[in-house]
């Protein structure tokens, strides 16, 4: 019986059937770090690496920690001071 013929290879390298097998064991270790994040990679509870921005392949027993480093507004109230500009005297 040639690989042709048999269908448990054939339905293995049959790019539609075996696409389904695939991405559900693929796509949790596909992480994605964005430009304005940084990521560290930890395996077993302890740092690793540092995550550059880009795709990354973490296997299972690592773990990334992202944290965005993006501007952020604060609404800052004016306070009450006196300084040595405002003086009166």
């Amino acid at each position: 019986m040639s690989t042709s013929q048999n269908p448990l290879v054939t339905s293995f390298y049959n790019p539609c059937k075996a696409g389904f097998l695939i991405p559900p064991l693929a796509i949790p270790g596909v992480k994605i770090v964005l430009p304005e994040e940084r990521a560290a990679i930890g395996r077993l509870g302890d740092y690793h690496r540092y995550a550059k921005p880009r795709f990354h392949v973490v296997p299972f027993i690592e773990q990334i920690n992202r944290v965005n480093i993006s501007e952020q507004m604060v609404n800052v109230e004016p306070s009450d001071m006196i300084t040595k500009e405002y003086l009166n005297a």
